[in-house]
């Protein structure tokens, strides 16, 4: 129904009116947080992150390429490492990259406010964000459609097999057979071909994911 981008366009439209009415001029740009598709964690998610990255991509995200850790929101909580932190450039001087300062500032007062961490140099995870941002000269942006496979500007093609039935699922069993063997980390190709005959039934919690290249 189009709920969530108009929010999202709300909440854009409020932000550029605030920086032009407190700062007198345009954003630079939105950072927020979203789940890697790549990083595994013991909770479900309510949307396939595959799936999420590729909407988020076309509202204007990009993932800024250095390695994230959200702090512990709390003493009973633990760190945070399956985000990542994405961003809209507004300011046409960052569409190569963005200032690793302009970011080590920003996860500085991000942890600092949103975290409640009131002298974020003596906490550990954003020691080991600020140590990477204080060497490099500029964060990049990978495209998140791109991040999770789909690059428009690659010579071939990306089809997920979404279904035991997929006409590309034997092809890509046999590929995957030939290419990894069996091992601890190593999904089972007989493991596949189940998730996929009950993904339809699956409510949450995407633990494979199988893509088939031309």
């Amino acid at each position: 129904m189009g709920i969530a981008k108009k929010l999202l366009d709300f909440t854009e439209a409020t932000l550029q009116a605030d920086a032009k009415s407190h700062l007198g001029r345009d954003l630079n740009m939105i950072v927020g947080e979203m789940n890697d598709p790549f990083k595994i964690t013991t909770e479900d998610d309510n949307v396939d992150p595959f799936v999420r990255a590729k909407i988020w991509h076309k509202w204007g995200y990009q993932k800024l390429d250095f390695p994230y850790i959200q702090p512990a929101l709390s003493e009973n909580q633990t760190p945070v490492y399956h985000l990542l932190l994405m961003g809209k450039i507004f300011n046409n001087d960052y569409a190569q990259g963005v200032p690793a300062s302009l970011i080590k500032l920003i996860v500085h007062e991000y942890v600092r406010w949103a975290m409640r961490i009131e002298n974020p140099e003596q906490c550990t995870e954003y020691q080991a964000m600020g140590q990477y941002l204080g060497i490099a000269d500029t964060v990049g942006l990978t495209p998140l459609a791109n991040y999770v496979g789909y690059d428009e500007t690659k010579p071939f093609l990306v089809r997920e097999v979404t279904g035991f039935d997929h006409p590309d699922l034997n092809e890509v069993i046999n590929v995957y057979k030939n290419t990894f063997s069996e091992g601890a980390v190593t999904a089972l190709p007989d493991d596949f071909i189940h998730l996929l005959s009950t993904v339809s039934s699956k409510p949450a919690g995407f633990n494979y994911h199988l893509w088939g290249y031309e």
